[in-house]
């Protein structure tokens, strides 16, 4: 309104229209680099706080320590049998910056730990996959005969017993991957608000097409929006797979109790990042 009232009076006073309208584009480009550059801003200082949420979690740190089973050292036991308590100190502090380069990106990329992280993986792999047992025909019957409208109904009952102060939320496209897309089949979203004009995201995706039966979930939030997969915060995680509603609700009774340790953390974080400090205001 602004900027067409602008145009009007300028107009009035005989200045030619191409003018009027190139001054308009420079008053638009300048908003819009102003609102990038704060949305980047903001994006940022989520990131830096986020990542402060790991040296809780892979340390076991109060209130983290309520999830021994996720802690570098447990999670990993049967494939350290070789590390000396040196390898192992060294193990979760490669931990903890690679899952800070997990959550928060680029700002904390770090190589050799990247490396040595990915080096355990791979014996992991090379394990796990001596053990690897096919799926049967009659657990992928059993899929089939899972409707995602079933699923999505015992995802929201056994949610809005948990997290009453979640709510489904439709208006929120997408929350995967950290780009507004149109609604993914097997995404349920919900979200809660948090100061002005902003919401906490939690999302669970349930898998379709190729990824049908495959389980996982994200936390996040909208503006600007930042998600993340709620076990990239950890050194291990729960299961990955279901195929019956009985298995789908153990799921998310081990997803769900994660969550409730980590969301107040992450809520607290996101609040500390979007509340700009009196000096920047």
């Amino acid at each position: 309104m602004a900027l067409s009232r602008h145009r009007c009076r300028l107009h009035q006073e005989g200045q030619p229209l191409t003018k009027l309208l190139m001054e308009e584009l420079m008053v638009m480009s300048e908003s819009i680099k102003q609102l990038i550059e704060f949305d980047a801003e903001v994006d940022r200082r989520i990131r830096k706080k986020i990542a402060e949420i790991v040296e809780m979690t892979v340390r076991g740190i109060s209130p983290f320590d309520r999830l021994p089973q996720y802690l570098p050292l447990n999670c990993n036991r049967e494939f350290l049998l070789n590390y000396t308590e040196q390898d192992k100190r060294e193990l979760v502090e490669s931990f903890v910056a690679f899952k800070k380069f997990a959550v928060a990106g680029e700002l904390f990329r770090d190589e050799p730990a990247w490396n040595r992280v990915k080096q355990l993986g791979r014996e992991k792999e090379r394990i796990l996959r001596a053990r690897f047992v096919p799926i049967s025909s009659e657990k992928r019957d059993q899929l089939r005969r899972f409707l995602m409208k079933d699923r999505k109904k015992l995802v929201q009952t056994i949610v809005a017993k948990r997290f009453p102060d979640f709510h489904l939320d439709k208006n929120v496209k997408t929350i995967i991957g950290n780009k507004r897309v149109n609604a993914i089949i097997g995404t349920v979203i919900y979200s809660k608000p948090v100061l002005e004009n902003n919401k906490l995201l939690m999302s669970f995706d349930l898998g379709s097409g190729k990824t049908d039966g495959m389980f996982d979930a994200y936390i996040g939030v909208e503006k600007p929006l930042y998600t993340v997969r709620a076990t990239n915060f950890f050194a291990g995680r729960y299961g990955s797979f279901y195929y019956t509603p009985d298995e789908l609700n153990i799921l998310m009774d081990e997803c769900l109790d994660l969550l409730e340790v980590l969301i107040p953390i992450f809520e607290q974080k996101v609040k500390e990042a979007l509340v700009v400090p009196p000096k920047q205001a």
